[in-house]
Order: C-alpha cells, then structure tokens, then sequence
C-alpha cells in the first residue's frame, strides 16, 4: 500500500513538472507570437508613411511640371524632374526590401557562385549609392590593393549587402565621410569589406537588435527597417558574417564589417556565425 502510495505522489510529482514546463513553452511561444505581431504592426504603420511620403513629393512636383510654360525656368524644372527621379528610387528601393524578405521567406532566394573581383563590387557598391548622400557628405572606396583579386562569391548579393550597409550609412549621417574598406588579409579565408561613416553612431547594447526585422532605431529616418536584416540573412545563406565592429573607437559614427568567404563553405559553426571578431 505505502509502495502504491509513493509511486502516486511521484507520478503526480512528475506529472506537475511536465505540465509546468509545458505551460512555461506556451507561454514563451505566445510571448513570441505577440511580439512578431506587433513588428508586423509597427511594419505596416511604417510602411504607410514611407510610400507615402515619395509618393506625394512624386505627386505634388509631377503637378507643377504640368502646368503652363512660363511657370518655371528650365533649371526649376529640371530640379523638380530630380526630385521626382529620387523619390521613384525610393519607392523602389521600399519595394525591393519587401520583395527580398517575401523571396527569403518562401524558400525562392538563392546564392549562384561565380567569379567575383573585390574591387570591381565595391566600386559598383558606391556607384549605385552616391545619389542617397546628404548635401556635403563624401563617400569613398580604400582598396587595400588596388590589384584584381578575384574569388568565388555571388557577386550580385555581395553588393546588395554593401548596398544595403551604405544606404544605411547615408541615412544616418549628415556630415563628414562614409567609407568603404576591403582587404583580403584582415581575416584569413576572407575577404573583408567594412563601411564606416561620421553618422550618429549605435549603441554597443544594440548591436544585434539593429539585424531584426523592422527594427529602427530613429524613426524620423526614413527606411522599412529591413535593410541590415536582409543583409543578415544573405549572409547566413553563403556562410559570411555581418556585424556592428563595437571596437571601433572613432570619434563618431560606426562601422559594419562584411566577411565574405573566398569560395563556397560546405558547412560553418552555427555558433561562429555573425559573432563580433574580438580584436
């Protein structure tokens, strides 16, 4: 009897503990669930006001090119036809975010390995994003050789992550410089790029919660807070790293490192994966 007694108690024992525990996972899944519903909320609510602002700027601008000859010189004209061709890069660049997360999670994005030259993309890099710099900032590109060094990447998505780090840049600084680095000796295997700009800087506390979807740390900056977490995936999907270098110890602002593998990595240490270089 004492014996059916004992094993009662612990089979209760340890049936409490399995339903605590389960208990506990449900909560930490709602939890999770809540907390991506409201980035999905903050998104759309972003999103609303980012298309809207090019759109209306596209709008009001196409209204006065349309009106009466004599309105306005040839040099407004031409100003106002600027301003709307910067506004529909925007639009774009909104869509393209979304369109890269929608590919991303349905299983669509893929990698293709080629030949890659390291100077050749980061001088389309700077090409592609020197028309989103604010009035007197200076973008340039510091080659640690200016000799071709080729290696096997996707040279499409090695740029659209330096894209993405320089867009970043340009929206967050408003004076001074932003920088575009390479060096094929920084880390072996490697090549590796880093953008460091003059900007606003980010929080060492921040560091990881800049790679989360929606995030934005200032919300009169305009962006779908997707850009640095697009590149986070891409990195993920060839087995490079991306991080905020929180060593940098300039007078301002920040740098990005991108290491990109100089040919196709069968397998990488999940726990090596986008962890800070300590330097």
């Amino acid at each position: 009897m004492i014996l059916v007694l004992i094993g009662s108690i612990i089979f209760l024992y340890l049936s409490v503990r399995r339903l605590s525990r389960t208990n506990r996972h449900l909560r930490e899944i709602n939890e999770k669930v809540r907390l991506a519903d409201a980035a999905k909320t903050r998104f759309v609510q972003n999103m609303s006001h980012e298309v809207r602002t090019p759109l209306n700027a596209i709008v009001g601008f196409s209204q006065l090119l349309a009106l009466p000859d004599g309105s306005f010189s040839p040099e407004e004209k031409d100003e106002f036809a600027g301003h709307i061709i910067n506004n529909t890069k925007m639009l774009t660049m909104l869509l393209d975010d979304i369109l890269n997360v929608s590919s991303m999670d349905s299983g669509n994005y893929r990698i293709s390995y080629e030949d890659g030259e390291v100077n050749f993309i980061a001088q389309a890099a700077i090409s592609s994003t020197e028309h989103r710099l604010q009035p007197g900032v200076r973008m340039y590109y510091e080659p640690e050789s200016a000799e071709p060094f080729h290696f096997r990447t996707d040279p499409r998505r090695v740029q659209q992550v330096l894209i993405n780090l320089l867009t970043n840049s340009c929206k967050h600084t408003s004076e001074g410089e932003i920088k575009l680095s390479s060096s094929m000796t920084a880390r072996e295997g490697y090549v590796t790029y880093a953008v460091t700009d003059t900007g606003s800087g980010v929080p060492a506390s921040e560091a990881e919660k800049i790679f989360d979807r929606f995030t934005k740390l200032n919300d009169f900056v305009q962006g779908t807070g997707l850009g640095l977490s697009i590149c986070r995936d891409i990195a993920e999907r060839m087995q490079a790293r991306v991080y905020l270098d929180t060593s940098y110890q300039g007078p301002r602002g920040a740098r990005f490192v991108f290491e990109v593998p100089v040919a196709p990595v069968e397998e990488f240490p999940a726990q090596n994966r986008n962890k800070e270089t300590k330097e």
